[in-house]
C-alpha cells in the first residue's frame, strides 16, 4: 500500500512550493529543477521546512538541500512521512535526495 501524506496531499504541496516562490502552480512539475524556477539553496531549505511542518513532521528530518528537482523533494517528503511511523531518523540518519 503506498504511503500517503496525511494532511499534505500532492496538489497542496505543489501550491505551497509555488506560493513560496511566487510562481504559477503549472510551473511546479516533477522534472523541473529548482534553479529553473528561481529557487536558490535557501529557498529549497525553507520550502522543505514548510512542507515538513505542513505534513506534521519535525523540521530537519530530511535533507532537502540536496534536492535538485520538485519531484525529488516530494519523493523525499513522502519517504519522511512513511518513515515517521517507524520513528524519526536521528540527525546522522537524515534522509537525503542524493
Amino acid at each position: 500500500m503506498p504511503a500517503t501524506r496525511s494532511s499534505l496531499d500532492d496538489p497542496t504541496a505543489r501550491r505551497l512550493i509555488a506560493g513560496r516562490l511566487g510562481i504559477g502552480e503549472d510551473l511546479v512539475a516533477d522534472s523541473v529543477r529548482f534553479e529553473e524556477i528561481g529557487a536558490d539553496a535557501l529557498d529549497i531549505v525553507t520550502i522543505g521546512i514548510h512542507l515538513e511542518r505542513a505534513a506534521g513532521l519535525q523540521p530537519g528530518e530530511a535533507a532537502f538541500e540536496r534536492c535538485a528537482t520538485v519531484g525529488e523533494m516530494l519523493a523525499l517528503l513522502e519517504t519522511s512521512i512513511h518513515d515517521r511511523g517507524v520513528g524519526a531518523p536521528q540527525a546522522e540518519e537524515r534522509l537525503s535526495c542524493s
